[in-house]
């Protein structure tokens, strides 16, 4: 998270948390695989299954997705407007 935190040195940061299902890691891997900026996966039986997954929709504005029984998500941006904006997109999206 250390190189996300620089990109709000100089900017204000809102943070929205909201829970998610289990497989919503992957269905938003799945949805956005050209926003994947960091991930983390494990091995499951022989399957890689989504753990972590920070999605990069703009300079500073990300969702953090933590699934592996945790189901939680946070949105990092400089605007409040911003912060719901995206997580009213995902919330419709899963």
């Amino acid at each position: 998270m250390s190189d996300i935190a620089v990109r709000f040195a100089d900017a204000p940061i809102h943070r929205v948390g909201f829970e998610i299902a289990g497989g919503d890691v992957e269905t938003l891997a799945k949805t956005y695989p050209d926003r994947i900026f960091r991930a983390r996966r494990k091995s499951v039986d022989g399957n890689l299954v989504w753990v972590t997954l920070i999605l990069r929709f703009g300079e500073q504005l990300f969702l953090q997705a933590i699934g592996d029984e945790r189901n939680w998500a946070e949105v990092f941006a400089v605007s409040e407007e911003q912060a719901m904006a995206l997580q009213r997109q995902i919330l419709a999206l899963l």
